[in-house]
């Protein structure tokens, strides 16, 4: 017996379904992408040797090696266990996973220690790193990530670590600084003028699906349109007495009618700061979410009934 990769990649699939059906800013959201991340690591290293997962302890290694009797074996620390994956798969040497190594820790503390250290972390900052995580880890190991996640997540996985490995960040930044010059070159009366060009509303929908968030200008600093396509919702939930759902936005446009800059792609905007995704709550009704059909609860004879009496009740008064 030994360690086994696709028990690795089934809890893996297992938190993440956990962690999908959930709003991004629910308090548990974290939690399972950190028992994903570390689930998921382990098995693209087993995947190439257990060997990989055993600490230095002779039960350790011998039951890496399969070796009957020996069932007291534990597994390196999260930490040795990426470093040992970036020495394994070259695809990987380069990948920085910071990130997930701070979130792991922060959890680790979350659940030995009395403050609330998975709150603090940013969900926007970690996810970029876990998609590429996701993307690379699966193609090295030879996994079908859309198995393990689901087609929309894997869909938004890849395009994302499709965005962070493109580096875009050097014309961008030519990009953000010539629209600045220029606009701050302007007289201060013709800079007060095209301010009124600013995006006006905080969130739309136009007809053809695209969702529209207001976003702060990286070049001049006014009001100006993130455009995105929605590729995924959660599953419903309880929020404030209301039945809710979160619609997940894939950035693919930035629009700035005040000092001109145009972004587009998702490694435009990532490269000029944005984040990769946005979203969006919602209410659901809950008649037609529960398929309730009023009439059940409706008793007609007794509406009949009572309105005969009534009927009644008042000829006699007359």
């Amino acid at each position: 017996m030994t360690w086994d990769a696709s028990k690795y990649f089934s809890k893996a699939k297992r938190y993440w379904s956990k962690a999908s059906g959930m709003p991004r800013d629910d308090d548990q959201y974290l939690l399972y992408v950190s028992f994903f991340c570390e689930m998921f690591i382990r098995g693209v290293l087993v995947a190439k040797s257990p060997v990989l997962n055993a600490d230095l302890t002779e039960d350790s290694i011998r039951y890496a090696a399969d070796v009957d009797g020996f069932d007291n074996a534990k597994s390196v620390s999260l930490k040795t266990a990426i470093t040992r994956l970036k020495d394994a798969y070259p695809d990987l040497k380069a990948t920085n996973l910071d990130p997930i190594q701070v979130l792991v820790d922060a959890r680790n503390r979350e659940l030995h220690g009395e403050n609330d250290e998975i709150g603090s972390q940013r969900t926007n900052e970690i996810l970029p790193t876990v998609y590429l995580l996701m993307v690379k880890g699966a193609a090295v190991a030879k996994q079908d990530l859309t198995d393990i996640i689901g087609p929309e997540d894997a869909a938004i996985a890849s395009q994302a670590a499709e965005a962070a490995i493109k580096d875009r960040s050097k014309r961008v930044r030519a990009d953000i600084t010539n629209c600045k010059d220029r606009f701050y070159e302007r007289s201060g009366v013709e800079q007060t003028e095209l301010r009124t060009k600013q995006t006006a509303f905080a969130y739309a929908v136009q007809n053809n699906g695209i969702h529209l968030k207001m976003h702060r200008c990286p070049a001049c600093g006014s009001q100006a349109a993130l455009g995105g396509r929605p590729v995924g919702v959660s599953r419903e939930f309880l929020r404030d007495g209301s039945l809710m759902f979160e619609t997940r936005v894939l950035p693919t446009a930035f629009t700035c009618d005040v000092c001109g800059l145009k972004l587009s792609g998702l490694a435009e905007l990532m490269a000029a700061g944005f984040p990769h995704e946005f979203t969006t709550l919602d209410e659901r009704d809950p008649v037609d979410f529960f398929g309730v059909d009023p009439m059940d609860y409706v008793d007609t004879d007794e509406i009949i009934r009572e309105y005969n009496e009534e009927m009644a009740y008042r000829y006699q008064d007359e």
